[in-house]
């Protein structure tokens, strides 16, 4: 099985031959088309932009974020799927998943080569099923709202930081500039 993030929810494949696994890593520069590597098992949707933006700044801190967690029980544990092995891009994440739901996770570079693959037609992937009435123009537009959001999130503005104390001197400045200016037109009557 595969666990594939996007910027609209978390999708798990399965992957139809391993035998064809081992062909992606000894000729990268053939891809293979991915609709004949995997196949969807289900897919989870973002409910909104936050829930997308906690759960891509958990995955980038290496952490499990509590909608991925939810959705594994709900997708592997209760359907009694544990003992097939989850690919994951991330080995931290995999060993999280691995502690918190005793799922066997791998990863490694016929991970990445078979992520790799999947990325370049996730649309066609899960036009069937999840995309019913969206396009894959859509998935784009949820990407880079996405992408927009985590940049917003890691370069909020504080207050505490070192820009306010420049902001002040360059105020400070402002003002000298007109006492000064004062002060010399008194002085020159």
């Amino acid at each position: 099985m595969l666990l594939f993030e996007t910027a609209a929810g978390y999708a798990l494949f399965k992957v139809k031959d391993e035998g064809k696994l081992a062909a992606l890593t000894e000729n990268p520069t053939e891809m293979p088309d991915a609709t004949t590597l995997v196949t969807l098992q289900d897919f989870k949707h973002f409910a909104n932009t936050t829930e997308g933006l906690e759960a891509c700044t958990a995955l980038v801190e290496s952490k499990l974020p509590r909608s991925l967690r939810h959705f594994l029980k709900k997708a592997v544990v209760k359907k009694g799927l544990e003992n097939e092995t989850l690919a994951v891009y991330d080995a931290k994440v995999g060993g999280l998943i691995k502690a918190k739901l005793g799922i066997e996770c791998t990863s490694g570079q016929q991970v990445a080569e078979l992520m790799r693959c999947v990325r370049s037609k996730i649309s066609e992937l899960l036009e069937g099923s999840v995309l019913k009435e969206h396009s894959a123009q859509d998935l784009a537009t949820s990407a880079l709202g996405l992408a927009h959001s985590y940049s917003r999130y890691k370069l909020k503005f504080s207050p505490e930081k070192v820009d306010t104390m420049i902001v002040q001197a360059v105020s400070l400045l402002d003002d000298l500039d007109k006492e000064i200016n004062t002060y010399c037109m008194r002085v020159r009557e």
